[in-house]
C-alpha cells in the first residue's frame, strides 16, 4: 500500500490532531532513511504551507537532500560504470 502522504499529524505535546508541516516531512525522510529494513522513502507528509501546485516539487527536494543513503548508493552504482 501506498500514500502520498498524510495531510494531518498528531502532536505528541499536546495529543490533538494538526496539519502537517515541512519539518514532519524532513523528520519522517530522515526516519525512514535510517530504518534498514525500508528501501523507498516516501514524503510521508503534505505540508499545508506549501501550496499544492508546488508541494510535489518542494517535497522531491527534501527527499533527496534528506536521504543519506539513498544517494550514497545511487552515487556508488554510477562509479560502477
Amino acid at each position: 500500500m501506498s500514500s502520498p502522504g498524510q495531510y494531518a499529524w498528531i502532536d505528541q505535546q499536546t495529543g490533538r490532531r494538526r496539519p502537517a508541516t515541512i519539518q514532519d516531512a524532513r523528520d519522517a525522510i530522515r526516519l525512514g532513511d535510517a530504518l534498514e529494513n525500508i528501501t523507498i522513502v516516501g514524503a510521508m507528509a503534505q505540508p499545508e504551507s506549501i501550496s499544492q501546485a508546488h508541494r510535489d516539487v518542494a517535497l522531491t527536494a527534501e527527499l533527496v537532500k534528506g536521504m543519506v543513503r539513498e544517494i550514497d548508493r545511487i552515487v556508488e552504482l554510477a562509479m560502477r560504470e
